[in-house]
């Protein structure tokens, strides 16, 4: 009976520590199940939040392309209605400038078309400074009266670019031959800027 008595307790101490095993490995299995399922959520978490942020940039870059693109539009609409309002001024003075020059030079060659295209020219040059740009014709006049009308006419001859130059060493020289070798060629460049801007500006 002790004997059975002894096994009977031994059996009960392996049943104990079998159970304290299981236990353990249960609460090992548990541990890293809540591991698992923390990192599982923490993952899913920076997943959503990193779509969220992907998101949110590309609506950002969105509004910022639309907002930017507006803004150009509007600013290429102001710079257009500004042109035509400086075109539409610069036409509405192109006849009466075009009579005083007339007066002033009886050798004069330019149409009122052709005298709104200068002036228009001579603006340009000037980035739109109409002060600069009286200034300017009116030493274009000057200038067109001492060569007896030949600095309009060769401002309308002239088509093509590679015309500039043996056009102003032409004029270069009447202007000598015309006023003797002191002669001022101050008008010079003047041309040269408004002609490349008179073939520049058409189509």
């Amino acid at each position: 009976d002790e004997q059975a008595g002894v096994e009977g307790d031994a059996e009960n101490l392996a049943a104990v520590a079998e159970g304290a095993i299981f236990a353990a490995r249960r609460r090992v299995r548990s541990r890293r199940h809540r591991m698992l399922s923390w990192l599982t959520q923490l993952l899913t978490a920076a997943g959503m939040l990193a779509t969220l942020a992907l998101v949110a940039h590309l609506v950002v870059r969105h509004i910022t392309r639309r907002v930017s693109a507006e803004r150009q539009r509007t600013s290429a609409r102001l710079e257009q209605e500004r042109q035509a309002a400086r075109q539409a001024s610069l036409r509405q003075q192109a006849p009466t400038l075009n009579d005083a020059a007339r007066q002033r030079c009886p050798d004069w060659a330019l149409t009122d078309e052709s005298c709104y295209e200068l002036l228009l020219s001579l603006n340009t040059v000037a980035d739109g400074d109409s002060a600069l740009t009286r200034l300017w014709f009116d030493e274009w006049v000057q200038a067109d009266t001492a060569l007896c009308g030949l600095l309009g006419a060769h401002y309308q001859r002239i088509e093509r670019a590679s015309e500039i130059e043996p056009a102003c060493q032409r004029l270069a020289g009447m202007t000598i031959g015309l006023s003797g070798e002191d002669a001022s060629l101050a008008w010079m460049e003047r041309f040269r800027e408004a002609v490349a801007c008179k073939l520049k500006a058409r189509p």
